[in-house]
């Protein structure tokens, strides 16, 4: 017995306890072991925030966009697309039309001198999990406490930060670290002969790793996008991080604590 509700712009399941007492499954106590993928994950990251920091006109970030999406539907390849949530509605519609993609925010509006972010991107959504860090900087208002209060899952920001290399839970809240993104690419500090091999050789290196790409910076990389996806296959499961977020979750809830028998 359950009813369907909408509560602002959000929809729910209201489900009654008693009547469906007859229908939970209990859990039977056991061992388990820690499931596994069969091979290295690595999660594509893809900050949309048009020119926010750029000089990159609105238009040529949709374009770009719209054709980062195409490459992976064609390619079989979901990723994981973070968005401001002052372009979210329009940019979630696009992404939505071309494959079943993570969203997540990527702050309201990219500004590290405004703490309301959390709060404000709960009015355009309540339901998003994942919330991206603005230029990988945890400001006053990113506390676990404050993120899990606004109903966030998990967020992303720099292995720096998170001073680890693979996503971790902590108080009720998984930190997903990216190893590099596009950023030198833009620069021009790297090029691809340069930025490709340091991604790959981390990858082949580690069992997980996360690495972002822009909206805006996307001419640096798109003409070779299909080609990189080729090789990250070819070397690795291709998750969205809600996919890794849950395996860190379930590796959270099978790991016994520390003072546990046999321990």
């Amino acid at each position: 017995e359950c009813e369907r509700r909408n509560i602002d712009r959000a929809e729910y399941w209201s489900v009654a306890t008693a009547p469906n007492a007859a229908h939970v499954v209990r859990l039977a106590a056991g061992a388990a072991e820690h499931p596994a993928p069969a091979r290295k994950v690595i999660c594509i990251v893809h900050d949309i925030e048009e020119n926010v920091d750029t000089e990159v006109s609105p238009a040529e970030c949709r374009a770009a966009l719209v054709r980062m999406l195409e490459i992976e539907r064609e390619h079989g390849v979901r990723a994981t697309y973070t968005i401001l949530g002052r372009l979210f509605r329009d940019k979630a519609a696009i992404i939505a039309a071309h494959g079943d993609h993570d969203l997540a925010f990527h702050s309201f509006d990219h500004r590290l001198d405004d703490l309301s972010q959390l709060a404000r991107v709960r009015e355009v959504d309540l339901q998003i999990k994942g919330y991206r860090t603005p230029r990988s900087k945890i400001t006053a208002e990113l506390s676990d406490y404050a993120l899990v209060y606004w109903n966030f899952e998990w967020i992303i920001c720099s292995e720096r930060t998170f001073e680890c290399q693979a996503p971790k839970v902590e108080n009720g809240l998984v930190k997903v670290p990216i190893y590099m993104d596009d950023w030198m690419l833009h620069t021009g500090e790297l090029t691809r002969e340069r930025w490709e091999p340091r991604l790959l050789y981390e990858i082949r290196a580690r069992d997980f790793v996360a690495f972002g790409l822009h909206d805006c910076y996307a001419a640096h990389w798109l003409d070779w996008y299909g080609e990189l996806l080729e090789t990250l296959k070819g070397m690795g499961e291709l998750w969205t991080v809600d996919q890794a977020v849950s395996q860190a979750w379930l590796r959270s809830t099978l790991t016994p604590p520390r003072d546990a028998p046999g321990r």
